[in-house]
C-alpha cells in the first residue's frame, strides 16, 4: 500500500510541478492566461504532456511533404490581409500587411501587429526544400512542422496569391490573403 501512494504522489507532484512550471507564460503554449486558469489540472496536464511529446517529434516524421520539381532559391512573402490570434488577451483581430524574405533554409519568427490598437502576435515561418511553412502548433503533432504549406512553383516567379488562408497554429490565421513571389538574389 505504501509503494503505491507514493508512485501516485510522485504523479502528482510531476503534474503539478509541470503546470506551475508553464503556468507562468501560457502564451507560449497559445492560450491566454484567463484561458489557462479556466482549465483543469487535467486538462493542463494534457496540454503539457502532448508539449513535452512535440520536442521530440522530427518534423518530416510529422508531415511528409514531397519536394518541389522546381527550385527557388528564395523568395518574398506578402501577408496581404486576413486575421490572426493578437495578444494580450488572444483576441481575432485584422492585421498590418507584412513582408518577409526567405532564403533557402530560412526560419523566422514574424510580428503580426494588429490594424487598430497595440495588439501583437507571432507568425512562424520556414523555407526549406522549395516549401514555405507557415504557423506550426506547439500543441498539435499534425500541425507541428506548420498549418499551412506552400510548395514552389514557377509560377511563383510572376508571383502567387493564395485567398482565404486558415491555419491551425499559434497565430491561427483566418481567411488571410498570402502572396508569394520568386526573388533573383
Amino acid at each position: 500500500m505504501l509503494v503505491r501512494s507514493q508512485g501516485w504522489c510522485l504523479y502528482i507532484v510531476m503534474i503539478l510541478g509541470s503546470i506551475v512550471g508553464c503556468a507562468q507564460d501560457p502564451e507560449s503554449l497559445g492560450f491566454s492566461k484567463a484561458e489557462w486558469q479556466g482549465f483543469s489540472d487535467q486538462k493542463k496536464a494534457t496540454i503539457l504532456a502532448q508539449q513535452r511529446r512535440l520536442k521530440w517529434i522530427v518534423p518530416a516524421q510529422v508531415h511528409h511533404q514531397g519536394r518541389s520539381e522546381v527550385h527557388i532559391e528564395s523568395v518574398r512573402l506578402d501577408l496581404i490581409s486576413g486575421q490572426a490570434y493578437l495578444w494580450p488577451e488572444k483576441s481575432l483581430r485584422a492585421f498590418k500587411p507584412l513582408h518577409a524574405q526567405f532564403k533557402q533554409g530560412d526560419c523566422k519568427t514574424l510580428i503580426l501587429k494588429a490594424l487598430e490598437g497595440e495588439k501583437t502576435g507571432k507568425l512562424k515561418a520556414c523555407y526549406r526544400d522549395d516549401q514555405l511553412a507557415l504557423d506550426p502548433s506547439p500543441w498539435a503533432v499534425e500541425y507541428h512542422s506548420g498549418s499551412a504549406f506552400f510548395h514552389s512553383t514557377l509560377l511563383w516567379n510572376s508571383g502567387l496569391t493564395y485567398r482565404s488562408i486558415s491555419t491551425q497554429g499559434l497565430a491561427h490565421l483566418v481567411n488571410a490573403t498570402v502572396r508569394i513571389q520568386a526573388l533573383n538574389l
